[in-house]
């Protein structure tokens, strides 16, 4: 669990920067995975934002019951050398991008708290598209463009706009706080699910002629990921578990729709 941990936060650094073309800035006080309302993560700045351009949110959480209806799980409050001008995801309070005081889209949803969820903004064009674990909760058409904006994790400290959730560190302490048994990574080269027993399985997304290839990997007995598990008897109940494991977190017609979208960002 501890390595699975270890590779979503590679990964996460790697999705910042090809994003960004920066490294991922991490801000706290003494717990710098735990958002318990005075914690963030700074990440960088998102490009501006056109009727024309694609971008993709994506993040894991899990939202606690005191957490404010309309904290920053994802985005920001304020923004440098503008009046009101933000983009937020929110617990309760849905997806909202303001500009100079004037709201340019909001969409109503309200996320589930007390559990782990996968959020997803999907923009594609001018289509916003929100999902929860795969499933559509509310879309909006973007039809004027924004400037850049700071992006933050956890609360922008600007206003002091902070979320509460669940600490990582204990995962890193090798403690069992009760989490999951599975985590998922969606990142540029596709996705990917990794076990408690040490089992991954990465579905790589090649852009060039659109096709996709499968491995299973053992990072217990192979940490360098240097071999693969052929598909055959032996390992059919790794692959079958993995596999329905992947489609339940990220659902095939989500991650056949999201493919065109992350190459163009």
């Amino acid at each position: 669990m501890k390595t699975a941990i270890q590779t979503i936060c590679l990964f996460f650094s790697l999705m910042t920067s090809a994003w960004t073309g920066s490294a991922s800035e991490i801000t706290s006080s003494t717990k710098p995975y735990l958002f318990n309302g005075q914690q963030f993560v700074r990440l960088a700045d998102t490009p501006a934002l056109t009727p024309e351009n694609s971008l993709t949110w994506d993040l894991e959480a899990f939202i606690d019951a005191q957490a404010a209806d309309g904290s920053v799980l994802m985005g920001n409050r304020e923004t440098p050398g503008h009046t009101t001008t933000f983009f937020k995801i929110t617990p309760s309070k849905g997806v909202q991008l303001y500009k100079n005081g004037k709201e340019l889209f909001r969409i109503p949803v309200t996320f589930p708290r007390g559990k782990w969820i996968k959020i997803s903004v999907v923009k594609a064009g001018k289509d916003i598209t929100v999902l929860c674990d795969g499933k559509e909760l509310g879309t909006a058409v973007f039809r004027e463009s924004a400037p850049s904006m700071p992006c933050y994790l956890g609360g922008d400290p600007e206003v002091t706009e902070y979320t509460r959730g669940r600490s990582l560190r204990p995962l890193f302490e090798g403690k069992n706080e009760g989490w999951r048994e599975t985590l998922g990574v969606e990142s540029q080269i596709g996705w990917m699910v990794t076990d408690s027993e040490g089992h991954k399985l990465i579905e790589y997304d090649y852009p060039y002629n659109g096709k996709t290839e499968t491995q299973l990997l053992d990072l217990k007995a192979d940490p360098y990921e240097m071999r693969h598990f052929p598909r055959n008897d032996a390992n059919a109940k790794t692959w079958a578990k993995l596999e329905k494991t992947l489609d339940e977190w990220s659902p095939e017609s989500h991650r056949r729709n999201q493919k065109w979208v992350m190459r163009k960002i």
